[in-house]
């Protein structure tokens, strides 16, 4: 890996981290957000698999709210 390539990593593991971009930006010295955003930063496997756990996640509380409705308009339901 070149020297460049680590200013490449130290981003990503700055936004891997949740860093503030803008904090990210400054530190870099870009003039720009676009370019710390475009050009320096790359997805991890880290990020990757935060994303799917947050897809999941948002995705199982959707069900179990409908699940949760489902079950409490059954019991105004009068009997059959």
């Amino acid at each position: 890996m070149y020297l460049h390539g680590f200013r490449h990593t130290h981003t990503s593991l700055f936004f891997e981290s949740e860093e503030e971009h803008k904090e990210v930006q400054e530190r870099l010295g870009h003039e720009n957000i676009t370019t710390t955003l475009n050009i320096y930063t790359h997805v991890t496997n880290k990020l990757k698999e935060k994303t799917a756990q947050n897809f999941l996640n948002y995705n199982l509380n959707s069900f179990l709210k409908v699940d949760h409705f489902l079950l409490k308009y059954e019991k105004t339901l009068p009997a059959p």
